[in-house]
């Protein structure tokens, strides 16, 4: 993740004032972070996704300029809540997939979440999982969106959550231990 400045600070601050047209300046600057983690969370889908990275990042552009309530603290608190409309969006196609039983039985997986279970979860498992440990540590799930869905690195992420990179480690691997378990019983 490149550094792009204050200057995305600043217009997330002005977005937040009530300049639409900010959003439009950080999107242009975001642009090709934004793609490259929604090309991420594509990357292990099931093959013939109708769904591409820029129909993803396009998509998550209309949810944030929808919900201009929410603080952003900088850059990466951005991309974060991005990443995380991004999952959001996903989570909604393949719940319409099989609310409409077509192909309802058709795994969608991502890669991090894969190399934590035997098999491939599908990701409403995931967002299940996901959603149970938001009840029990907020934060380890923020820490996950960040790291694993947004690309940030322990360092970037500890910022965004003003903790310690010990902390971060120790709280990936928790969390990481957490869904192998959850989705261990899910599959079973």
């Amino acid at each position: 993740m490149t550094n792009t400045g204050p200057a995305v600070t600043a217009l997330l601050h002005s977005w937040q004032d009530g300049n639409r047209a900010a959003l439009d300046q950080i999107v242009d600057q975001l642009y090709a972070q934004l793609r490259a983690v929604a090309g991420q969370q594509l990357g292990s889908e099931r093959p013939g996704h109708t769904l591409a990275a820029t129909a993803l990042v396009h998509e998550a552009y209309l949810r944030l300029q929808a919900n201009a309530k929410v603080h952003f603290v900088d850059r990466h608190h951005f991309l974060a809540i991005a990443s995380r409309a991004m999952r959001c969006i996903l989570v909604d196609y393949a719940r319409g997939r099989k609310r409409l039983k077509r192909d309802g039985g058709q795994q969608v997986t991502l890669t991090e979440f894969a190399a934590v279970s035997n098999s491939a979860p599908d990701l409403l498992a995931i967002n299940t999982a996901l959603d149970k440990l938001a009840t029990v540590d907020p934060r380890k799930v923020q820490l996950l969106e960040l790291v694993s869905f947004a690309g940030a690195t322990y360092a970037e992420a500890a910022a965004v959550l003003d903790i310690s990179e010990a902390t971060v480690h120790r709280d990936l691997k928790f969390a990481r231990a957490w869904l192998k378990n959850e989705l261990k019983g899910e599959s079973a």
